[in-house]
């Protein structure tokens, strides 16, 4: 089941198939991955082809959902360093909020709270941490 990780909390992203390994778990995993250097020009072919296929048949809201995650997660590695990079944090919570303005409307209401929840706590601690790095 793929889920939304939210500082509420897990939410389940609606429409996953069962079994699913989490996107963070597939990533760390490479015991799966191909030999590429290996492999004939067909093949790689082959195996891009299948994976086009995947996301073709994956739902769009539960692939755009996962980029929210990531860009939620790469602003709080930039705002967790003792020297916060309040500008590249800046650029991943910008871009978390366009997408949320854009998709709110196209997922339940659990979800939409839970990213727009996300959201707020990521500006919140970026506000926090432009006045810390003031102060200093």
């Amino acid at each position: 089941m793929s889920t939304l990780w939210t500082p509420e909390g897990e939410h389940r992203i609606p429409n996953a198939k069962s079994g699913q390994k989490p996107a963070s778990e597939s990533l760390n995993d490479t015991s799966s991955l191909p030999d590429l250097e290996n492999m004939t020009e067909e093949q790689i072919a082959e195996m891009v082809d299948k994976v086009r296929g995947e996301v073709l048949n994956t739902p769009a809201i539960q692939i755009i959902l996962n980029h929210l995650s990531g860009l939620a997660e790469l602003a709080a590695i930039h705002l967790s360093v003792d020297q916060p990079d309040l500008e590249s944090a800046k650029l991943a919570i910008d871009c978390l909020e366009a997408i949320v303005e854009k998709i709110k409307d196209k997922v339940d209401n659990e979800i939409s709270n839970a990213v727009t929840t996300m959201l707020s706590q990521l500006q919140v601690a970026w506000v926090s941490a432009d006045g810390t790095s003031k102060s200093d």
